[in-house]
């Protein structure tokens, strides 16, 4: 008998050589030794393995999954534009620096001469800022669309975004030197009476790109930690429900405006002005920021958002949680709670 003959072949043998191979590890030279049989009969086994099933291929790709949350999410929030970054890391400052890398390279190719771009300055356009590419582009400008988060000094980091972004896109650079929260609205109004504070507030009503991230409730979020909000006014924002904000204006999970007296005092870009913008990009990270970001997406007031995939899982969970119907009775009101 011949055991290299084809009419000799089992499945118990099949099996037995595509472990052997697979599984084991071994070369072809070493399984033939091992049980005394050709290279070519066990060239022709392993085929037969995959023929018949018994061995199957999956290619495993890393970009699928994100594909798959790139369109559920863009589907869900309409959204103009979006990118979900694989990060690969338990580590939050990577996940950032990643984040924050692959929004600095979508806005250097999304950006065209005559463009007014908008910048909330924070940590992450910070991060953002030091991660992009030089472009020297004529008749761009960048402007910060808020005030500062430090009332009495203007600190390196606040306005680093907007100066660093400037100067790699060789932008005319405009800068919004007020706080971001004041103590009055008649404050607030003295500070709109400045000539240069107007013309900067007349830019960003016209620009057509902002860069912004959004923050959560809590007690520890720089508002909080800066004195910008004491207890009673984080009392109110939790009994309201507000679960976020951009640039200092407050909403809930389904982005409707929450405690306005507060929005009323911020110096900066509107909400209403987030979401008429041609591109309203929002950068973020971590799972503090889900509920932040599902308000800011069902308010309509990010259209281009960048995230890591952990994120982005995350937010679907969270809006299948809280049902379609919430999203579809939040989305785009203006009318909020004082």
């Amino acid at each position: 008998m011949d055991k290299n003959d084809p009419k000799f072949d089992s499945i118990d043998q099949i099996i037995a050589i595509a472990r052997m191979y697979y599984e084991g590890n071994l070369t072809q030279n070493e399984i033939s030794r091992r049980v005394n049989l050709s290279c070519s009969t066990i060239s022709r086994l392993l085929k037969k393995a995959k023929e018949r099933g018994f061995v199957q291929t999956i290619v495993v790709d890393p970009f699928e999954s994100s594909n798959n949350l790139q369109t559920q999410l863009k589907k869900i929030f309409e959204l103009k534009d979006i990118l979900v970054i694989n990060a690969y890391s338990g580590n939050p400052r990577t996940t950032k620096s990643l984040v924050c890398e692959a929004a600095a390279d979508y806005i250097v190719k999304l950006v065209k001469p005559g463009d007014i771009l908008g910048i909330a300055p924070s940590t992450t356009t910070a991060e953002l800022a030091k991660a992009m590419r030089p472009r020297e582009m004529e008749k761009l400008s960048a402007i910060s669309i808020s005030g500062c988060t430090y009332e009495h000094v203007i600190d390196e980091d606040v306005f680093s975004a907007t100066r660093i972004i400037g100067k790699k896109l060789g932008a005319e650079i405009h800068f919004l030197y007020t706080p971001i929260i004041v103590s009055s609205v008649q404050i607030k109004e003295v500070y709109l009476s400045d000539s240069n504070t107007r013309m900067t507030m007349q830019m960003i009503q016209e620009c057509n790109i902002t860069v912004n991230s959004v923050g959560y409730l809590g007690r520890h979020s720089q508002f909080y930690r800066y004195g910008y909000l004491d207890d009673a006014a984080m009392t109110l924002l939790e009994k309201q429900k507000a679960v976020g904000n951009l640039c200092a204006h407050y909403y809930d999970i389904n982005g409707v405006p929450v405690c306005r007296k507060l929005s009323e005092r911020a110096i900066g870009i509107t909400l209403e002005q987030l979401r008429s913008k041609e591109y309203s990009i929002c950068v973020a990270s971590g799972q503090e920021k889900v509920a932040a970001l599902l308000g800011a997406l069902r308010g309509g007031y990010i259209n281009v958002l960048i995230v890591d995939d952990a994120t982005a899982r995350s937010i679907l969970i969270e809006d299948s949680l809280q049902g379609e119907g919430t999203r579809q009775q939040g989305a785009g009101k203006s009318k909020g709670s004082d």
